[in-house]
């Protein structure tokens, strides 16, 4: 029986080929990151390496079951622990650290939750339970949002020794039975993947390790299946089978490149066919590949995948992907002024230079370092740093407290518009009278009088309405004597009813159910509160792409225009129709994401903000009365997106407002106007 010490990886040389497959998986994912046009699908390049994955794993444990009878599973676990676990404790530190400066207040709160589950490899359930969609998520994406991947490898490395072991000293044939293991498995894994798949949340399918596991078990099977199929030492095979071998192998390669060519260039997150056995047949071609590299070492398919500079990004392939995340959100179109190749290539560049700098500097010193060698001393050290970098999230001044909004404003974490709040109140308390005063967001009821004009030393009245923008800027506003700003906002809702839309680059059929009585929900407030100037402030909802008449029409159509005018003409009847004065508030221009490829989607164009920002005065002309507050000069005075204005922080994630701008840069201007629009 061979020995060797525990701890130690057997030697082997790296296969070029197979570095050659990690090369091309992760330019695939980089290029659907980077929103590359022809890497639609790029993210299955992810499967390729759970398909790898797999296979060299069980190839590893077959390799020394066969070699000494027994697999040390603990040995393998910190192989595993040395290899993946350096360079990720790296990066969440990093990121810890950075998000301080680089990343907007209120989608820091997630990243402790999310670091720790990047460190204890369950990232991919902590998305799957936060209910979250990969590919339309309009929340700005977590900079750890990646590591689910990582999770699903780290939970099959955990399970597959046990696993092989199991069935090994279980089974009377037991590369047998593990074959029908891991072909029963990925069926299953595949079958569960089609039922529990959502089309209007798929979060839990494309995250769960149990929905994902296919491909893994897909790599289990072609090493067992290569592993039982290898001829016995003494008794080559004959020169005509491993021919044949060849000839088949190659075809069956030739065949999964051609799907995997389509499927990488065309597939997208939302087609059902992938999760009704797509992502199955996509493992089933990568292994293909894997088995003529295989059987034919020499290949074509070898040559091609051996080709000097996709070997090298293999071999730095695990850096690459766990860096390139965080980098592409880091340098984007604003911060560089660049867009489409030219960014792509400088992300990439980027993100390949400190992947090598992990590689030479942390990676590979700490797999080769004899001190961390033994397996309780690298339990030891990994259990340290597991803890002092978990804590880092909670080091003092890395996590600012919730922003509190003055003037008693409720910051929920699930944020819920002053109106929808009055909704449920009334629905709760059919008798329930109308609202109390200050920016409450609504909970005291007392009876109010119904005043049309404002008397100087009474208290002047304003509903606010509109949706998440008018929100955010009433809740940060501050107390003001003799002054009760109202939100009145729907969350989610404009003026427009046209579907279906696009937003973020997803096409969505329907606005939401509580939008379609926007009109009779503002008479609503408009009844309990009497208000003596009634804000509107729309617009966000109304610059994005819709269906009308057949068509995808924006603002700045002629005909859609004409639709939005009855909208605006609407809106200003239901506002005035308690004897208000209406205010029209000008859109700022905003910058709510970027584009993979770093451009603006299109409801953020610029053009869009002034050609409806011009429709305002166009229709208020037709109403005596009605003012126009210029509120988006004010926070965007460059008339074009800025994140700060008059030397303060006005934008949190491009769209809503900070309260350190609204209170010190909003408010001593907003006040005195709406005193002077109620003088009439």
């Amino acid at each position: 029986m061979a020995t060797r010490r525990v701890g130690h990886e057997p030697r082997r040389d790296r296969v070029r080929a197979l570095d050659g497959i990690r090369g091309v998986s992760v330019l695939a994912v980089l290029a659907f990151h980077g929103g590359i046009t022809w890497a639609r699908g790029g993210f299955l390049g992810v499967d390729a390496f759970f398909v790898l994955s797999g296979y060299l794993i069980t190839t590893l444990l077959l390799a020394e079951w066969q070699r000494t009878g027994r697999i040390v599973m603990v040995a393998f676990w910190a192989r595993r622990a040395r290899r993946l676990l350096p360079a990720v404790l790296l990066l969440v530190a990093t990121v810890t650290l950075a998000a301080r400066y680089l990343v907007p207040v209120e989608e820091r709160r997630p990243l402790p939750g999310d670091g720790l589950a990047a460190l204890f490899y369950v990232a991919n359930w902590r998305m799957a339970l936060r209910g979250g969609d990969y590919f339309t998520d309009t929340a700005g994406p977590s900079p750890l949002e990646h590591t689910w991947s990582l999770g699903v490898e780290e939970q099959f490395y955990l399970l597959c020794p046990i696993l092989v072991l199991g069935v090994l000293l279980a089974a009377r044939r037991p590369l047998r039975a593990l074959l029908a293991v891991a072909v029963l498995g990925a069926v299953a894994s595949s079958l569960e993947l089609a039922l529990v798949y959502d089309p209007a949340a798929p979060g839990r399918s494309y995250y769960g390790t149990d929905t994902r596991a296919s491909s893994l078990l897909v790599g289990v099977a072609l090493a067992v299946a290569l592993t039982a199929a290898a001829p016995v030492r003494g008794h080559p095979q004959r020169v005509a089978d491993r021919r044949m071998a060849r000839w088949l192998s190659g075809g069956l390669a030739l065949a999964g490149v051609v799907f995997l060519g389509w499927a990488w260039t065309h597939a997208t997150g939302g087609d059902r066919w992938l999760y009704h056995g797509g992502i199955l047949l996509a493992a089933l071609a990568v292994a293909a590949v894997l088995a003529n590299l295989a059987i034919a070492p020499d290949g074509l398919a070898a040559r091609m995948l051996s080709v000097p500079l996709l070997p090298a990004l293999g071999l730095v392939s695990y850096g690459v992907y766990l860096w390139h995340w965080p980098v592409f959100l880091v340098v984007d179109g604003q911060r560089t002024g660049l867009m489409g190749t030219p960014l792509w290539l400088l992300r990439c560049a980027i993100t390949i230079a400190i992947a090598c700098a992990s590689y030479l500097l942390v990676e590979r010193p700490i797999r080769h370092l004899r001190g961390l060698q033994p397996t309780r001393v690298t339990f030891a050290a990994a259990a340290a740093a597991l803890v002092a970098v978990a804590l880092l999230p909670f080091a003092p001044g890395l996590e600012p407290p919730p922003p509190q909004a003055s003037g008693g404003a409720i910051a929920d974490a699930q944020p819920v518009g002053g109106l929808q709040r009055l909704l449920a109140d009334q629905t709760k308390s059919p008798q329930a009278h109308p609202l109390g005063t200050g920016n409450t967001g609504g909970s005291r009821v007392v009876t109010a009088a119904a005043p049309r004009r404002w008397r100087p030393g009474t208290p002047l009245v304003v509903d606010v309405f509109g949706d998440s923008l008018p929100w955010s800027l009433v809740q940060a506003l501050p107390a003001w004597r003799g002054i009760d700003v109202r939100d009145r906002t729907i969350l989610g809702c404009g003026i427009v009813l046209s579907a279906p839309y696009q937003y973020f680059g997803q096409t969505y059929p329907h606005v939401y159910r509580i939008c379609r009585g926007w009109s009779g929900h503002w008479r609503q407030a408009l009844t309990n509160d009497h208000p003596h100037l009634a804000v509107v402030m729309v617009g966000r909802w109304e610059t994005m792409t819709r269906m009308f008449h057949g068509r995808w029409r924006a603002v700045g159509d002629p005909v859609y225009d004409g639709y939005l005018r009855r909208r605006l003409h609407h809106a200003i009847e239901v506002a005035g129709s308690t004897g208000a004065r209406v205010v029209l508030a000008t859109l700022p221009y905003n910058r709510r994401g970027e584009r993979p490829d770093g451009g603006l989607f299109p409801e953020d164009e610029p053009a869009r903000v002034t050609a409806w920002n011009r429709l305002l005065p166009q229709v208020a002309a037709h109403h005596p009365g009605v003012a126009v507050l210029d509120i988006g000069h004010r926070i965007s005075p460059e008339d074009k997106y800025t994140a700060t204005a008059g030397g303060y922080l006005m934008r949190t994630d491009g769209l809503h407002f900070a309260p350190d701008g609204v209170h010190h840069w909003v408010a001593p201007w907003l006040y005195p106007r709406l005193v002077r629009l109620a003088i009439r």
